[in-house]
């Protein structure tokens, strides 16, 4: 598996799934597994301590000034989600200022990347492993672990949501709270990242870019001819 250092700093809000972006002076491959892992002390002299395995989804040129009067400016194709502060890991926009300041010269902009991911079921192995879950007497095959607590399921009647407590399909319907459908897209998300593997046989999808930037796998709608 491809390997990448992660600041100690970042590991919490990574594997409380609040850090969901990454700004690198180059891209990742994108829908890979990637091991993030912490240095046990001197950085490239010190043991690896991995921390958890990633998923690439898309990645956007982003542009960070260190304006003359000292503030700090990003510039990205991101336009949707949460502040970009928060998915990388930071407490306040201020805090996120004060880790970039030190590295971009005042005056100055440099360009990086700004990638995208999330938690790989890689990391937690899958129906083949042998991972299963216990609700209600049942042991089910395991497919991934998901946020909050949720285990994303093999059932007869197709792939399921579980708790512990309740279950459910990953269908995403009306009547779901906001809570509850951004669960499912998440399961669907590791639905895909599972079975695709698996089902694709030595199809190999292009790379293509979306008008906002993003980087996907597979091919881009064809526009309509008018």
């Amino acid at each position: 598996m491809i390997k990448r250092p992660l600041n100690a700093r970042f590991s919490g809000p990574v594997l409380a799934g609040k850090k969901t972006t990454t700004i690198r002076d180059k891209a990742w491959p994108v829908g890979v597994p990637i091991m993030l892992y912490n240095w046990s002390g001197a950085a490239y002299r010190s043991k690896q301590i991995d921390v958890a395995a990633v998923v690439v989804k898309g990645f956007w040129t982003i542009r960070i000034t260190h304006r003359p009067d000292g503030a700090m400016a990003y510039e990205c194709g991101k336009e949707s989600g949460p502040a970009l502060y928060e998915s990388e890991g930071f407490a306040s926009q201020d805090e996120m200022d004060e880790w970039f300041r030190p590295l971009v010269k005042p005056g100055r902009t440099v360009e990086k990347t700004l990638m995208l991911f999330r938690r790989s079921s890689a990391e937690f192995g899958a129906v083949a492993s042998g991972s299963t879950f216990h609700f209600w007497g049942d042991d089910y095959p395991k497919l991934a672990d998901l946020s909050g607590g949720w285990k994303l399921i093999a059932h007869p009647n197709g792939p399921a949501l579980c708790d512990g407590d309740c279950i459910s399909v990953i269908d995403i319907h009306p009547a779901d709270s906001e809570e509850m459908q951004a669960m499912k897209r998440e399961a669907q998300e590791a639905f895909r990242e599972w079975a695709w593997p698996q089902l694709k046989g030595t199809l190999a999808l292009p790379i293509f870019k979306k008008p906002n930037g993003e980087v996907c796998h597979g091919a881009p709608v064809p526009k309509s001819k008018t």
